[in-house]
């Protein structure tokens, strides 16, 4: 029996959910995913994390490690799991199988949490930030998108934000490997975010009508080294925010990019170059060989960050054909930091042990690039 039909029991103000041992699905040899029932809050999403009041038991003990990212669950298990949007993803104290191992796994929230709106205001907010952003991007530059073919890569999982360039007059077309799709259980999400939305709101008026997003926006479940589904310079203007930093082949991304764009399109694309595992010490995926680190990026499906620095970024695109007509760094890390990282970064044989410190230290940067008329 799928986890969505056993019995939900209260217990004062705390829920507890019984999950059932065939509803998990492995993701690597030490990770597992079950979509979880309606009624359990959100977990987290891209911009608000540490929002899920879940906890995890195994076998009637809490288990300790959760919000971990997804790459650790993946990679190292022991017990690290995280609930995001809708499912949580889990692995057991020991690594082993939960589907076969004889122990009870449940769940147990505060049931005030159901009625808590302030995770969803906070994500409307993020959202109209965002889309407030790329929205002054092309005005900077002379332009709007009335009318324009926009592509955003990698939204997020929602709609929102591309739906509010639409109804700036966009014609969007988004597209992400694990792209979202319509559910029922984010229309509080989409009804909030119209009724805040100082602008037009046509397009989201029509999706929440019909409960889907078809016909206002092309929904495209690709990532950015293959977009199929897109013709050649359809594209006249192009959009990411912390997206290219999980490009699995920067070469085939920038090739895809070049090719869908029209002459004189434009692009924005902000790159956040941090190892994603731990912010506060943001170089050191740089420790590993190019073989080794592509063997953990398998295994976490690319959430921990490229290895890639600005300028090779930079040397990706030109040599596609773009002018880079702008980069404005908006990120680097602290001299401090990069001192300690030198001497390690030669002991590991690093490719990156001589690398320039003025672009090895760049921990963000916004791109603006045109591809030639």
């Amino acid at each position: 029996m799928p986890a969505s039909e056993l019995p939900i029991l209260a217990m004062a103000m705390i829920i507890r959910v019984l999950l059932a041992p065939e509803s998990f699905r492995p993701l690597s040899p030490r990770a597992w995913v079950i979509d979880l029932p309606p009624k359990i809050p959100p977990g987290d999403v891209t911009g608000i994390s540490y929002r899920s009041p879940l906890r995890l038991f195994e076998a009637g003990r809490e288990m300790g490690t959760p919000h971990a990212l997804h790459q650790d669950i993946l990679a190292l298990g022991g017990g690290r799991y995280s609930h995001w949007g809708q499912s949580l993803y889990l692995s057991t104290e020991d690594n082993s199988n939960p589907r076969h191992n004889g122990r009870a796994y449940s769940i147990e929230y505060d049931s005030t949490a159901v009625t808590d709106t302030t995770a969803l205001k906070e994500a409307v907010e993020y959202c109209m930030t965002v889309a407030r952003g790329h929205l002054g991007l092309p005005r900077s530059r002379g332009m709007d998108m009335n009318g324009r073919t926009v592509l955003e890569l990698g939204p997020g999982d929602t709609l929102g934000e591309p739906l509010l360039l639409a109804s700036a007059g966009a014609r969007m077309i988004v597209a992400d490997r694990f792209v979202a799709r319509w559910d029922e259980e984010r229309r509080p999400f989409y009804q909030m975010l119209r009724d805040q939305w100082d602008g037009p709101t046509a397009p989201l008026d029509r999706v929440l009508a019909q409960g889907s997003f078809e016909g206002v926006m092309t929904v495209l479940a690709e990532p950015a080294e293959c977009l199929a589904g897109i013709a050649d310079g359809q594209v006249e203007l192009a959009l990411s925010n912390a997206v290219l930093e999980h490009l699995y082949d920067l070469e085939a991304a920038a090739g895809e990019l070049w090719r869908v764009s029209a002459p004189g399109a434009w692009h924005f694309h902000q790159i956040d170059l941090r190892d994603h595992k731990d912010f506060e010490r943001p170089l050191e995926y740089l420790l590993y060989d190019a073989e080794t680190y592509r063997k953990i990026q398998d295994h976490n499906q690319y959430e921990r960050g490229c290895q890639w620095r600005a300028s090779e970024f930079r040397a990706a695109f030109e040599a596609r054909g773009f002018e880079v007509v702008e980069l404005d760094i908006n990120g680097r890390a602290e001299d401090a930091y990069l001192a300690d990282l030198r001497p390690r970064l030669h002991a590991a044989a690093s490719r990156y042990a001589h690398w320039p410190s003025e672009d090895l230290m760049i921990t963000g940067a916004r791109f603006v690039l045109r591809r030639s008329a």
